[in-house]
């Protein structure tokens, strides 16, 4: 297949894990000037990167540039971990105060409202994915599920000028006028399979085969529906136990991300989803028991 380039518009990375050089592989591949931003002045100037596993698989390469190198250009995509969002946004607030686009990729939700009040000049968009990639012991970067990718301004409805690109270079991709629904639907599956798995250090598909954890999914389904609907955010369709179960399935052999985490000593992104479902259900007097056990849990035993 081949791909041509189909403007002139630049991008930048913040965030150079897997799923933010997946984006960006996508994105050079149809020509896009795609730069890594780094606050920092890099001993290295160029990343390289070789991915595996589908039709991205091969080697890129991409420039390291520093904010005022960046200052014009189209959108700045976020693909940090939640916890690292606003700090890695302030570290490039000469390009955010220049008026740039800023797409932020990453899980959980709370975030977005606190990047819209500090950089007013900067339009902020959301997008939420379903593709699904991990970092063998190698350094090679396995392209392990091509998935649907949702993108939306968070708080207006007009579509950028690139979106267009964006959406010729991100395959399964579509622009919505309420992003608040997908990403509360991603929210919800999180909030169910990350700390679960989490706690009971399972793979996915071990949620459905223990009938106690089934219960407890069955359980943490009704609560955030619970929260959504006193939240008013529209249904996606059909109960959230069917959806959460589908996701299960289908990537039954998986680790979850927040286990990842917690095997590998890092920060894990608790506080931007299970923690914002519970400080949603304060605000709107919902009672969330079993969400609020899994948070405090994993507060005690990893902070």
């Amino acid at each position: 297949m081949g791909y041509k380039n189909k403007s002139s518009i630049s991008c930048c990375i913040l965030g150079a894990g897997t799923i933010g050089m997946i984006f960006a592989a996508y994105l050079k591949r149809i020509g896009i000037k795609v730069y890594i931003l780094h606050h920092e002045d890099k001993p290295k100037t160029v990343l390289r990167a070789r991915l595996q596993g589908s039709d991205l698989s091969g080697d890129y390469s991409f420039e390291i540039v520093t904010p005022e190198k960046a200052i014009d250009t189209d959108f700045i995509l976020v693909a940090t971990k939640a916890p690292d969002v606003l700090n890695a946004l302030k570290g490039v607030q000469d390009v955010l105060n220049n008026g740039s686009d800023v797409i932020i990729l990453s899980n959980g939700m709370g975030f977005h409202e606190k990047a819209e009040k500090l950089y007013q000049s900067a339009r902020i968009f959301a997008a939420t994915t379903t593709e699904a990639a991990h970092t063998s012991e190698s350094g090679l970067i396995h392209h392990s599920a091509s998935g649907r990718t949702v993108l939306g301004a968070f708080s207006s409805t007009k579509s950028p000028k690139w979106l267009t690109t964006w959406l010729n270079a991100i395959p399964d991709s579509s622009w919505t006028q309420n992003i608040k629904i997908a990403l509360w639907e991603k929210l919800a599956i999180n909030c169910v399979i990350n700390p679960l798995t989490a706690t009971h250090n399972c793979r996915n598909g071990d949620l459905m085969k223990d009938p106690a954890l089934k219960e407890l999914v069955k359980e943490l389904c009704l609560e955030i529906e619970m929260v959504r609907d006193a939240a008013k955010i529209p249904c996606a369709g059909g109960p959230l136990f069917d959806l959460v179960s589908k996701v299960i399935f289908d990537t039954a052999t998986n680790f979850s991300s927040m286990l990842q985490d917690m095997k590998a000593g890092r920060t894990t992104e608790i506080e931007s989803i299970t923690g914002y479902l519970v400080e949603m259900a304060t605000v709107f007097e919902v009672e969330v028991p079993a969400n609020k056990k899994l948070l405090e849990e994993i507060q005690i035993r990893y902070f």
